[in-house]
């Protein structure tokens, strides 16, 4: 993993001046793909005339862009203390912490509009080699939702890209942990 160096993390001032507006820009540029994927037409009737969601809507996407900036500040927070410890840090791979914010934070939000929509895995071909991919409803979502915040992640802040299928997985992880913990 990339490691960010202490004088590569935006201000605060930077972040949130210029890092969010882009963050919420990225959102609203995928506004049409992302209602549609995650169901809320469907929720709420047809689109058109007859679409009685515009208050669900504005809320939606406010929601979204403020986990993908809550994500990204946990993130920027973290490295910006790992820089300034002076610890050894462990070996290996550092922990994401935008997976484990987003993940939970996205699932919960693709099934207030949809009833079901886990993800599944089918075969395609990549460079004629079958391999397996995700797809399903949650996963489309997912998919557009963290390529508009990678779009801003990689080009703005040269950070790792994210992958939908790992927020995914911890997010789906997260829920059945909480459904299924024994009770104390």
């Amino acid at each position: 993993m990339c490691a960010m160096r202490m004088n590569s993390l935006p201000s605060q001032r930077r972040f949130w001046a210029e890092v969010v507006p882009r963050i919420e820009s990225a959102v609203l540029g995928r506004k049409e793909q992302l209602l549609e994927s995650v169901g809320i037409f469907t929720e709420f009737d047809l689109k058109g005339e007859r679409f009685t969601g515009n208050a669900e809507v504005d809320q939606c996407l406010a929601e979204l862009v403020k986990f993908l900036v809550l994500a990204m500040a946990y993130e920027l927070q973290t490295r910006e203390f790992a820089a300034e410890a002076r610890v050894d840090l462990p070996v290996g791979r550092p922990r994401n912490h935008m997976i484990r914010y987003l993940g939970p934070q996205i699932v919960e939000i693709f099934h207030r509009y949809s009833d079901s929509g886990g993800r599944h895995s089918v075969w395609t071909s990549i460079d004629g080699r079958l391999m397996q991919a995700e797809a399903g409803p949650l996963f489309e979502f997912a998919s557009k939702l963290v390529e508009a915040f990678n779009e801003v992640m990689v080009v703005e802040l040269h950070l790792p890209a994210l992958s939908a299928s790992r927020v995914i997985r911890y997010g789906l992880a997260t829920r059945r942990d909480r459904f299924y913990a024994p009770e104390s």
